[in-house]
C-alpha cells in the first residue's frame, strides 16, 4: 500500500487524536479519582509523546507533488 498524501493526512489526524484521549485520560482521571498511580501516568503521557510525534513525522513525510 502506498502512502499518498490524503493516507498521510488521515493517519496523522488519527495520532493526533488519540495522543489527545490519552493525554486527557491521564490528567483528568487523577484529578475526578485522586487514584492515579505514576505508573499509568507516566504510561500514558509516554503514549501521548509517541502518538504526537508520530502525527508530526507522517506530516512533514508527505509525499511532495
Amino acid at each position: 500500500m502506498r502512502l499518498t498524501d490524503a493516507r498521510s493526512t488521515v493517519l496523522s489526524e488519527i495520532a493526533r487524536d488519540m495522543a489527545q484521549v490519552f493525554f486527557a485520560s491521564v490528567l483528568i482521571e487523577p484529578i475526578v479519582t485522586r487514584s492515579a498511580t505514576w505508573f499509568i501516568l507516566l504510561v500514558g503521557l509516554a503514549l501521548s509523546f509517541i502518538l504526537w510525534a508520530s502525527s508530526i513525522f507522517l506530516i512533514k513525510e508527505q509525499p511532495k507533488l
